[in-house]
């Protein structure tokens, strides 16, 4: 947890340090406006606040860069609903299954619209797209064409297509892994690639050489807004900062590399166009096409609103099927007797030479129990945030319109009421009497209600069919010798393992 004082400078080191004195002048002024503009309270009888809370910074000092962390400890004794000041943001927390599920479920699309955090405004580039919009006509247009691309996807010769495109991509990933020859690397560069080049497969319709140049432009492009979300967190809560040029600088990379995957995609369209066969559609971009040559043409969508879509599954998409494969690799590392008993399931069902398919799923219970352990055990997105979109009821409580509700997912994914002793890493946790997969309601990682994520399927399949892949080539250790590793994890724009190093060991 951070420390008052080194909150207070870390924030001093970013304004005063700039070389701009018109920046430290306007920056004073604010200040000045924000302590007037913070005395006021939204109308209506909301939650109770939590007490103590710091001029201006509200209640950061005491939640630190870890508000999952935080607002689960703050529940043991505030409860289940309570308010919190985040900077200059007054906001709701739901803080247990119940308190979502009477919110965004019960709620209907009360909560569907979503925080102006300033990266989501600046990622979005104002609401484009899905992830970030608020809910509208043209949201429920977008959000309704990609459930459709998505089903398609589950079914079909395009399902079929997409498993063995996940199967030729973990095999390419188990073939690389072999060149290692046991010595311990970094998987990081190599799953995401291998998640990466899948997700394109979705959206453009084709796989990826990994020397191509093109892809490899795009892949660092994409790594540059990755980290450079990070970096414009502090504008979310402090969005008068963004006229400092220090801090500024992160928010033109971000602008700057979304232009280039922008041109990358819209590349791709013109070419899609040339040679669309509205018979067969192959990918994201045929199935824009299809909707833009019917009767029912959308004016909701247009080539700006597809890239948009595009490059969210591929930032967003990618983070989150990467990151849980990495977690999944470490705690296989960490956990030898889990990874060996995957490791019998797997070799009692799947010959060493054949192709993993997501068919087999229902064949090996304890590996898919162990991916969902994974998800469980360090959840992608630790804290979901929504707003409300009109006055609305939660219990004895009432929510004006806009507000801000921040569920914590991390804790409803570690509550002990839900999960026994849950900060073991159990996989058995997702099996019955009979030894068959069961999934309790409040399993919930990728969110819920209205806005649920609408790629969580094909989220799962990856996972499962890559890490299955893995368990049935590898057997994967700690360097001897190496510190213990960290598995707290960092907070970017989803919740990703801290550099690791392992070392894979072929079985066969």
């Amino acid at each position: 947890m951070i420390q008052p004082k080194t909150l207070t400078a870390r924030i001093t080191e970013r304004v005063f340090m700039t070389p701009e004195p018109a920046s430290l002048v306007l920056f004073l002024a604010t200040f000045l406006l924000m302590v007037r503009y913070l005395t006021g309270r939204p109308i209506g009888k909301l939650p109770p606040c939590l007490p103590n809370a710091w001029p201006i910074l509200g209640h950061l000092p005491s939640i630190g860069l870890r508000a999952d962390l935080a607002f689960t400890k703050l529940g043991k004794k505030y409860g289940d609903i309570f308010q919190a000041q985040l900077g200059t943001w007054n906001v709701v927390v739901l803080n247990s299954y119940q308190a979502l599920k009477e919110g965004y479920i019960d709620g209907g699309d009360a909560y569907n619209d979503r925080p102006h955090f300033y990266s989501y405004q600046l990622f979005s580039d104002g609401g484009k797209g899905t992830a970030f919009a608020d809910d509208s006509p043209a949201f429920r247009k977008k959000r309704q064409f990609m459930v459709k691309v998505f089903h398609h996807f589950g079914s079909g010769k395009a399902y079929q297509q997409l498993d063995t495109n996940i199967a030729e991509e973990a095999r390419k990933l188990v073939d690389v892994s072999k060149g290692l020859e046991g010595k311990p690397f970094d998987m990081q560069p190599y799953v995401t690639v291998t998640t990466l080049n899948i997700i394109c497969s979705m959206v453009f319709g084709k796989l990826h050489d990994y020397h191509d140049e093109g892809f490899a432009r795009v892949m660092k492009n994409l790594d540059n807004v990755t980290m450079n979300m990070i970096n414009v967190g502090v504008l979310n809560v402090f969005p008068f900062l963004r006229h400092i040029p220090a801090i500024n600088s992160s928010a033109r990379e971000i602008l700057e590399n979304k232009r280039k995957i922008m041109s990358f995609v819209n590349d791709i369209i013109e070419e899609h166009r040339a040679t669309y066969d509205p018979d067969h559609t192959r990918d994201l971009v045929d199935a824009y096409l299809k909707t833009q040559s019917g009767d029912g043409r959308s004016e909701f969508l247009t080539d700006e609103e597809l890239a948009h879509m595009a490059v969210e599954l591929m930032v967003s998409g990618n983070d989150a099927s990467s990151y849980a494969l990495q977690w999944g690799i470490l705690f296989m590392a960490l956990h030898p007797e889990i990874q060996e008993k995957v490791q019998r399931e797997i070799d009692d069902v799947i010959d060493p030479n054949t192709n993993v398919s997501i068919s087999l799923r229902q064949h090996l219970p304890y590996t898919h129990a162990t991916t969902l352990e994974i998800l469980r055990y360090r959840p992608l997105a630790p804290i979901n945030g929504r707003k409300t979109k009109r006055p609305v009821k939660l219990r004895n409580y009432e929510l004006p319109a806009d507000t801000i509700v921040l569920t914590n997912v991390w804790n409803i994914l570690h509550d002990p009421e839900t999960w026994s002793e849950p900060e073991t890493f159990n996989p058995a946790r997702f099996l019955d009497s009979e030894g068959q997969v069961f999934v309790p309601p409040q399993f919930k990682p990728f969110g819920a209600g209205r806005r649920i994520c609408t790629g969580q399927q094909v989220a799962k399949q990856m996972l499962f069919t890559i890490f299955t892949t893995l368990m049935q080539h590898f057997t994967f250790k700690l360097p001897e010798g190496a510190p213990a590793p960290d598995t707290e994890g960092t907070v970017g724009m989803m919740l990703g393992p801290k550099p690791f190093q392992v070392c894979a060991i072929p079985r066969h």
